[in-house]
Parts: C-alpha cells; structure tokens; sequence
C-alpha cells in the first residue's frame, strides 16, 4: 500500500475477506476507507 501512496506503483491493490480484489489507479486515488460496516439493529426495544 506504502508504494501506491508514494508513487512507486501505478495502482494500490485492496483485498476484502472475501478474497476479492480491488485494484486502483494510485494516481486517482482521493482517500481509503477501511474497517468494518456498523451492524445494522434489527426489532423493537430500547435503544
């Protein structure tokens, strides 16, 4: 990731848990978001 950042490599490959792979143009790149998505809460009750 540090090479894609720096400009020492034309595109920053991602991989999720799933095994899929994201490839993007390092110089398109505006910012990365990483981490998990909140679990959404499902039913009635108290918050």
């Amino acid at each position: 990731m540090a090479e894609a950042l720096t400009g020492k490599a034309p595109l920053l490959s991602l991989v999720d848990e799933h095994g899929r792979k994201v490839l993007v143009p390092a110089d398109r790149l505006a910012y990365v978001e990483l981490g998990e998505a909140a679990p959404r809460k499902v039913g009635f009750g108290a918050l």
